[in-house]
């Protein structure tokens, strides 16, 4: 009958104990969401809907395009992210360039393509490459519309 009660918690309004928060892509932010059971009843609504971190690995949608043969470079605004290295402190611009592994050897000549197949580069990289970053506002660090 213990089962029974847990499983109607569960179900129920008293569900304290059980949470579905998301983590995000390294590559696109998009949300992955999973269930967390508190194993000891405790109240684990706060993170109920709330991005808990960054993915260790990409979204299926971007892994898809990785799996083609692709390195996904993410544009990023150095002077808007945080003062540590990697997705976390990023400041995504929303531009995001696909590049084929053999293009890479070419572009970045002696780095190897990142292990996860997402690399992220700063705004003026992207200009260099001769990247479209017209559609990112570079005052307001917003999409323009």
């Amino acid at each position: 009958m213990a089962g029974s009660s847990i499983i109607k918690n569960i179900m129920g309004k008293d569900n304290d104990f059980v949470a579905m928060p998301h983590t995000l892509c390294p590559c696109c932010r998009k949300k992955e969401e999973f269930i967390v059971i508190d194993t000891r009843l405790r109240d684990i609504s706060k993170i109920h809907n709330q991005a808990v971190g960054m993915s260790e690995k990409p979204c299926s949608d971007c892994q898809a395009i990785i799996d083609k043969g692709y390195v996904r470079l993410v544009v990023i605004d150095e002077q808007r992210s945080g003062k540590n290295e990697g997705p976390a402190d990023a400041y995504y611009t929303g531009m995001i360039a696909d590049v084929k592994k053999e293009a890479w050897d070419r572009i970045f000549v002696g780095a190897l393509p990142p292990k996860i197949g997402v690399g992220f580069i700063p705004l003026e990289v992207a200009d260099l490459l001769h990247l479209d970053t017209s559609s990112y506002d570079r005052e307001t660090g917003k999409k323009r519309t």
